[in-house]
């Protein structure tokens, strides 16, 4: 019964502290071990003896004195009363033992695990980036796959050491064996050099069947270049995008829209009485990333005399980074009313909050002092709970937080988001399974079953490829503005084909695309039924609904067709 019940304690807290470090998992069992046996040596001792609280306390002394030595084979037998408490010793004294060597040797023994995975896997893990995020996305790798065969490549110069990865430099790739299949996952880099690792790569890989890279991006590289590998399972991706997607997935501009304000229906459609109001302050980065894909977001129609389904205020953006946002940009504000403004945001801001007529959907704090993020936060709460607004009534606060300790003041306060730069991102699911991205795979695929000379997928630059991603992402976005689609079923889904038309249109141009007039096609433009020149990313078709049929086509309505067959795809899926 003692070495049973030994077994169950040990497999108890082996349970208990299966996810800590393996360092950590040791030191606790080793702990557990010592405790055990001191235990059973203060009992034996007292057996012997009469219990007095004097002899209870010399056996624990004498227990504790002795136990260390037995832990590490140096114990006398004579402390043992039968089979099963030499049996305990033996099994405690391996395993601290084994515990030592681990943690004494562990740089040593990692490069011989991790040897020997590398030398017999069939699959590989090449993380390359900041010894941070390898260790993020690793411990999610390791989560997911069992043992998995990993190295890590820091950016520059030797690495530190990097438990469950074998450290290696760039030229480590010319050594994979064929045969192997490789993902790649190049993380953020501060320093914009992943465009020439990806280069490299492309070089190396000649059929496509060894490297499958993830590669993170700047967003406006991504936005505003069409990049092409001819050799790369490639899968390009901003942090600012990933972020901005698990943002939408949490609540999206028409259904804060239909919960907030009036809306009427057309033809099965939602149609909002106004459009949706978004303030930004700040304008790094991912507050630039964020407002184009807002604009994407609200392509919907409204009841707006201009009908565009968002209006956008900008705080606290340098004129000279607005300027190269609008003429990056230029088609932005066809779907949307953005417009920068030269006030500070902090008195602003509180005062549209006391006006119903111009009180925001939602608030985006991403100034580049994170200190005063969370100080305007905290200064916009007061605000909304002396104004007594109810939590629909309140804005969407989306705040990009630092390491300041005043962060609790604002966790667990109704609609207000604390967000990080890399927060969850890299994960095995985002950018190893691209879980996204075989979605978007698979609808590329149905249109080449449809038109037997498209690309394949792998062939498509990754301005293309995103199409595919945005109109998958945009399903969610046509059902919350779908009402009652049984009653006329037909006029419905037309509808929302002038919506997907319009999403189209938003898509191009928060890409940097501008209308290409049919008055400048060519002759053999019309031939060809040629309508966008991608080198000058002017497209023909980013035009209103009603002009489509006067584009070249190949039969008439062919161009509406297309909207309205991805609008049928998109409920089939669903249904």
């Amino acid at each position: 019964m003692l070495l049973l019940g030994y077994l169950l304690g040990f497999a108890a807290v082996t349970l208990l502290i299966k996810k800590r470090s393996e360092g950590t998992r040791g030191l606790v069992l080793v702990g557990y071990n010592y405790l055990f046996i001191v235990a059973m040596f203060t009992v034996n001792q007292l057996l012997d003896q009469p219990l007095t609280w004097q002899g209870v306390a010399e056996s624990i002394l004498k227990s504790i004195y002795s136990s260390p030595p037995a832990l590490t084979f140096r114990g006398r037998m004579g402390d043992t009363k039968d089979l099963q408490q030499v049996t305990i010793l033996c099994i405690s004294s391996v395993y601290t033992l084994r515990t030592a060597f681990v943690l004494f040797f562990r740089k040593a023994l990692n490069l011989i695990r991790m040897a020997w995975r590398i030398r017999f896997a069939k699959e590989l893990y090449v993380l390359w980036g900041d010894a941070a995020d390898a260790k993020t996305l690793l411990k999610d790798l390791e989560a997911h796959v069992k043992r998995p065969a990993a190295v890590w490549i820091p950016f520059a110069g030797k690495g530190e050491f990097l438990l469950g990865a074998a450290t290696e430099e760039d030229r480590f790739f010319r050594r994979i064996r064929r045969g192997i299949r490789c993902h790649v996952v190049l993380l953020p880099d501060p320093q914009g050099g992943n465009l020439d690792r990806l280069n490299t790569l492309d070089r190396l890989d000649k059929d496509r069947e060894h490297f499958r890279v993830t590669a993170f991006l700047e967003d406006d590289v991504l936005r505003l270049n069409a990049l092409s590998f001819a050799h790369l399972d490639a899968y390009l991706v901003s942090s600012q995008e990933l972020l901005c997607q698990r943002l939408w997935q949490e609540e999206r501009p028409v259904g804060q829209l239909s919960t907030r304000t009036e809306c009427a229906v057309r033809r099965g459609v939602l149609l909002p009485a106004r459009p949706y109001r978004l303030r930004v302050a700040g304008f790094d980065a991912f507050a630039r990333a964020y407002l184009l894909s807002s604009v994407e977001q609200a392509a919907f129609e409204t009841a707006d005399p201009e009908g565009r389904g968002m209006e956008a205020q900008v705080y606290e953006a340098p004129a000279a980074e607005w300027e190269r946002f609008r003429l990056d940009y230029p088609a932005a504000d066809l779907f949307a009313a953005l417009e920068r403004r030269e006030d500070r945001a902090d008195g602003t801001l509180c005062a549209e909050l006391e006006d119903t007529a111009r009180r925001p959907d939602c608030i985006l704090l991403s100034l580049p002092d994170r200190g005063r993020n969370l100080d305007l936060a905290r200064r916009l709460v007061r605000q909304m709970n002396r104004l007594g607004l109810s939590e629909t009534e309140r804005p969407k606060l989306l705040v990009f937080s630092g390491s300041d300790g005043s962060v609790c003041l604002l966790e667990g306060q109704p609609q207000v988001r604390l967000i990080s730069e890399m927060e969850g991102l890299l994960s095995y699911d985002a950018v190893i399974l691209r879980t996204d991205d075989r979605g978007a795979e698979a609808l590329h695929e149905n249109y080449r079953a449809q038109n037997p000379g498209a690309k394949s997928w792998y062939e498509l630059d990754t301005f293309t490829q995103s199409s595919n991603r945005a109109a998958l992402r945009d399903e969610e976005n046509k059902r919350l503005l779908t009402r009652d689609p049984e009653t006329d079923r037909e006029a419905t889904y037309w509808a929302l084909a002038q919506y997907e038309h319009r999403r189209w249109e938003a898509f191009y141009a928060a890409h940097g695309w501008v209308r290409l007039p049919r008055e400048e096609l060519t002759r053999a433009e019309w031939d060809a039924c040629t309508t966008k020149r991608a080198e000058e990313k002017r497209h023909a078709c980013l035009c209103p609904w009603d002009e489509l049929d006067a584009l070249p086509q190949r039969e008439p309505g062919l161009l509406k067709r297309y909207d309205y067959e991805n609008v049928c795809a998109a409920f089939s899926r669903t249904e």
